[in-house]
This record gives structure tokens, C-alpha cells and sequence, in this order.
């Protein structure tokens, strides 16, 4: 009687520890998976944020642009600086936050063809009285020149954004393994919590 009443205490001691064991382990686990799942959302919505941003950058600067190299209001042209240091601000600051920063090479380069085209014309003195000819050739180089580096800009942050979201799958990958690393300490004390009931 003794023996049996030794092995049941002895069995259950074993499974309440087991059930601890096992709860502190998938405690562990689940902070590890939540900590995980919101650095990755963190990362891809701080990504989407920073191109926005560049974006908004290049079109407040395209439509300065507009008015001073279209319709001659060259009181515009502040705004236009100011949204190019914006758009180059922005970049640097991605630079800096993320892991890879070759990915933002063809950016960059897009970035600092765009910038340049733009002061090159900014730097030019606007003459004083503005002739059919001369609304002609802004226009020109507006549809043709600058127009072709603002594309290659958009394009290249859009190049962005799916670059940085193929980055992440790996890492929702590692937190498929974490979800079932999270489960194997219950299923583990299960098995044995059945084998010590059976023996």
C-alpha cells in the first residue's frame, strides 16, 4: 500500500513539476514571440513611413517646380529648396535605421540625380521679363529632363518598399519556428504526464 501511494505521490510531484516546468518555458517563449512579432511590424510600418515621407518630399518639390519653371513664381523657390533638403534628410535617416543600407543604393542614386537637376536649374538667374521662347525651353526641360529624374525617384522608393518588405520574411519565418517552440514544452508534458498515468 505504502509502495503505491509512494509512486502516486512521487508521479504526481513529477507532473506538477513538469507542468511548471512547462508553463514557464512557453511564458518565456510567448514574450520572446510577442517581442519578435511587434519588431517586425514596428519595422515594416517605420519602412512605409520613411517612404511616404520621401515621397511627400518629391512632390511638394515637383509642384515648387512647377511654378517657378512653368509659370515664372520664383517666390516658390524656398519651397522647393527646403523640400529637397527634406527628401535628402529623409534618406540619411533611413540610411541610419536600417539593417541593410546597400538597399537603398539605387535611392540614392536617384535622389542625388533629382537634387541635382533641381539646383542646377535653380542656380540659373531667372531673367527679368519672362519671353514666349523662354517658357518654352523651362517647359521642355521640365517634361523632359526633370520629369524623367522625378519618375526614376518614385520608381526607386517604390524599389524601396518591396526590397524592405522581402527583407521581413525571413524573420516572419523565424517567428513561425518561436510559435512552435512556444507549443512544444505543453505537448512534451503532455506525452509524459500520460506515460507516468500508464506505468
Amino acid at each position: 500500500m505504502r509502495g503505491l501511494r509512494k509512486k502516486t505521490v512521487t508521479g504526481f510531484g513529477c507532473i506538477v513539476l513538469l507542468l511548471a516546468f512547462s508553463g514557464i518555458v512557453s511564458m518565456l517563449e510567448l514574450g520572446r514571440l510577442s517581442r519578435d512579432a511587434e519588431e517586425i511590424f514596428g519595422a515594416s510600418k517605420r519602412n512605409v513611413e520613411l517612404a511616404q515621407d520621401m515621397l511627400d518630399a518629391a512632390q511638394h518639390q515637383h509642384s515648387a517646380l512647377m511654378h517657378i519653371a512653368i509659370f515664372g513664381q520664383t517666390e516658390f523657390a524656398d519651397s522647393c529648396r527646403h523640400s529637397s533638403a527634406r527628401l535628402v534628410a529623409t534618406l540619411e535617416q533611413a540610411r541610419e535605421e536600417i539593417y541593410d543600407a546597400t538597399s537603398l543604393d539605387s535611392l540614392s542614386a536617384a535622389t542625388l540625380r533629382l537634387t541635382t537637376t533641381v539646383e542646377d536649374f535653380l542656380a540659373v538667374e531667372p531673367p527679368i521679363e519672362r519671353t514666349d521662347s523662354l517658357i518654352r525651353v523651362n517647359a521642355a526641360w521640365f517634361s523632359r529632363q526633370y520629369e524623367s529624374d522625378y519618375m526614376e525617384l518614385h520608381n526607386a522608393v517604390k524599389d524601396y518598399i518591396t526590397s524592405m518588405q522581402g527583407t521581413l520574411a525571413p524573420r516572419t519565418e523565424l517567428l513561425k519556428k518561436n510559435a512552435y517552440r512556444t507549443v512544444m514544452p505543453v505537448l512534451i508534458t503532455l506525452i509524459v504526464t500520460i506515460l507516468i498515468v500508464l506505468m
